[in-house]
Parts: structure tokens; C-alpha cells; sequence
């Protein structure tokens, strides 16, 4: 009987072994990736692009996104402060996952980037433009932005419709109706009064 448990605890030893080796050799998942490189010259934004921000990359965390502050919105609807992904995603049951065509981000860099967006989260793959700002290609790849989307905007702010200078002041147009109503009709009071006083008195 004895004998017996011990081969049973040594079959469940062995099974255990196996299945923790098992678990601790097989590879994560893995994602292959493959960019058709744009013609030299050819712009690099088609303007389907779901975002094209201009933004500051901030810290890691833990799961495989950054932070990432948003400073001008060309496209797409981001939060201010939103997060962006990078080619390394761990799961909630510690699985992790490479995507070979994600794209790895240094904390503190300046950067204008075209992606797209799911479930609040930027993902700018290695075949998305990405540049930083202060370099030329990144100063080219924002030129190009504008020319195609205007101006764009700070997050929260509302998109502008017209130059600084061409803006409508409804308060303003306010009180010039106000003011011209009021000319009306003293106006009307004045011509009134003089023409009671100029009519001549009927003669019998």
C-alpha cells in the first residue's frame, strides 16, 4: 500500500514537472509583420489616417503601453493624456505577446505620428510615420499634417473655423444691434415731434 502511494506521488511529481516545463518553454505569441515602403518623395500621410497627433511619450506601464500627452490633434478623438501601445503586450494571466511590427518608445520624446486607435489607446506601428518633431523628417512629416488638415487643435479646446483675427464677437454684435434699435427709434420720436410742430393750424 505504501509502495503504491509512493509510485502515485511520484507520477503526480512528474506530471507536475511537465506541465511547468511545458509552460515555461512555450514561446509567447508572436505576430509577423510586413511594411510596403512608400516611394521616395511620395507623401507619407493619405489622410485616412484614424489619429495624427503631435505629442510627448510618457512613462511605461508594466503591460506594454506609454503615456502619452497629447499637444495638437490633427485628427482622430484622443484623450489629452492618453496612452499609446508598444510591440510588447502582457495579458492579465501573465501571457505576453510581440508584435513584431509594434513599435518601441523612449519616455520624454517629442514626436508627430499618424496611427490608429482602439479602445482609447494610439497604436503607431513600425509602418506608421513617426518622426520626432525637432528632427527634419519630423518637421516635413508636420508641414504635411497641416497642409492637409489644417491647423489642428489642443485637446478640449474647440476646432477653430476661421483665422484669429476673422473671429465673430456675438457679444459685440450684441450691443451694436442694442445700441442701433435704440438710434431707430429716437430717430422716429424726433421726426415725429417736429413735424407735430411744423403743421400748420386748419383755417375755416
Amino acid at each position: 500500500m505504501v509502495r503504491r502511494l509512493g509510485h502515485l506521488l511520484l507520477f503526480a511529481i512528474a506530471i507536475n514537472g511537465a506541465l511547468v516545463a511545458g509552460r515555461l518553454s512555450a514561446p509567447s505569441v508572436a505576430v509577423a509583420c510586413s511594411c510596403i515602403a512608400p516611394e521616395p518623395g511620395a507623401p507619407r500621410l493619405r489622410g485616412d489616417e484614424a489619429v495624427v497627433v503631435v505629442g510627448v511619450v510618457g512613462a511605461p506601464d508594466g503591460v506594454g503601453n506609454y503615456a502619452f500627452t497629447v499637444e495638437r490633434l490633427f485628427k482622430g478623438g484622443v484623450a489629452p493624456v492618453a496612452k499609446i501601445a508598444s510591440g510588447r503586450q502582457v495579458f492579465a494571466d501573465g501571457t505576453e505577446a510581440w508584435n513584431s511590427c509594434g513599435r518601441d518608445h523612449t519616455p520624454g520624446r517629442h514626436v508627430v505620428l499618424a496611427g490608429g486607435i482602439g479602445d482609447g489607446v494610439i497604436n503607431a506601428s513600425s509602418c506608421s510615420p513617426y518622426e520626432s518633431i525637432n528632427s527634419a523628417e519630423g518637421q516635413a512629416l508636420l508641414a504635411e499634417a497641416e497642409a492637409l488638415f489644417g491647423p489642428g487643435q489642443v485637446p478640449g479646446e474647440p476646432i477653430p473655423t476661421s483665422e484669429p483675427g476673422a473671429r465673430v464677437d456675438l457679444a459685440t454684435i450684441a450691443i451694436v444691434a442694442v445700441v442701433g434699435l435704440l438710434a431707430i427709434v429716437a430717430i422716429g420720436i424726433v421726426i415725429s415731434a417736429v413735424g407735430r410742430r411744423e403743421s400748420p393750424a386748419a383755417k375755416f
